[in-house]
Parts: structure tokens; sequence; C-alpha cells
């Protein structure tokens, strides 16, 4: 059976509420803070929270002050939603769609980063990750495929060099169609050596 369900609140502004603000706004702070840069771990804490207070500060400007003048005209085209009926089989489905991700990321790289620099990069970084498992997925499967009968006494450190040779090393994997025995054999002739 089809799904036939769209959107919650179709067609009504969809209000964050007080806790959900506060849960985007400690994110989009983690996600600009990243790591913090220093060599001890009190500058990087320092500088964490400091990177912190600018995205916390910028967020505060913008649920003030509002969307800048110069970028209202974008709002409309940005937040409309659009209700799409298709047919899959003999039923009906009807699905939302929003604007195009090329057009947020233009509008927040272009129009918005003048104004808050800091949300432009969280909004950048955020709207570029990959909305997919595929590469945990790729990964995992190597995982399982370097673990079985014969290997299952294999260490940690080494587990985790034949991964990154196996994912990282594709240029040597495709031009010589190495397999696991001659990978692992050159592997431990690298530990030998050091």
């Amino acid at each position: 059976m089809a799904d036939t369900s769209t959107a919650p609140n179709q067609g009504q502004s969809q209000e964050l509420t007080r806790e959900q603000r506060e849960t985007v706004k400690q994110l989009a702070a983690e996600v600009y803070a990243g790591n913090g840069e220093g060599s001890t771990e009190e500058q990087r804490e320092r500088n964490k929270a400091a990177k912190k207070g600018v995205l916390l500060k910028e967020f505060g400007n913008l649920l003030l002050a509002g969307v800048p003048d110069e970028c209202r005209d974008f709002m409309p085209t940005l937040t409309a939603r659009k209700e799409v009926e298709q047919t899959v089989g003999k039923s009906k489905v009807k699905k939302v769609e929003l604007a195009g991700l090329p057009l947020r990321l233009k509008f927040w790289t272009v129009h918005m980063a003048d104004s808050y620099p800091a949300l432009a990069f969280v909004a950048n970084r955020v709207l570029r990750m990959h909305a997919t498992t595929c590469a945990s997925e790729r990964n995992w499967s190597l995982w399982g495929n370097l673990f079985h009968k014969a290997r299952n006494r294999l260490g940690q450190m080494r587990a985790m060099k034949l991964i990154f040779i196996r994912q990282n090393d594709s240029y040597a994997a495709k031009r010589n169609a190495l397999s696991d025995e001659e990978v692992v054999m050159q592997l431990l002739a690298g530990e030998e050596e050091e």
C-alpha cells in the first residue's frame, strides 16, 4: 500500500519549540567550534568556548533582527512548500517538495555570509553532509570481510591498518588486484621493518 501521508502542519508555518531551538543552537555551536585549536587542552577549550560564543551571539541576533532586508526577497522561495501528486502503480502518492539544495546553499554562502559568517559556515557544513549511510555500510562490510574464522585473533591496530589499506589504496588494488593474503603479507613486512 502506498504511503499517502504528507508533512505535518501542511501549509502552516512550522515554528520550533524553545527546547528545539536550544538544541539547534547547541548543535550549531558544536559544529562551528570543532575540536578547537591550540597546543594545549586549555587553549583548545578556550578557543572552542570563544567560537561557541560567536555563533550563539549570531544566532541570537538572527532571532532578534531576522533576515537582513536584502535577503528577504529569497524567503518565499526558500520556505515555499509545493504539494506534488505522483502515480505509483495504481495509487496516487502525495509528497511535499521544498527548495532545492543548491538554492539553499547559495542563500547561505552568498547572501547571509556577510551578516552571519559563523551561521553560514555551519549551514554550509550541514547542507553539504551526505544524507546516506552508504559509506558506513561499506565500512561495516569491510570489517565483516576482515574478521572471519581464519582471522579471529587479529589485533585492533592491525585490523585498522588493513581497513585503511583496503579503503584508501584503491589505485594499487585496481592495478595489482591484491588478495587479502597479499595485503596481510605487505602489512606484516612493513611492521617487521619498523
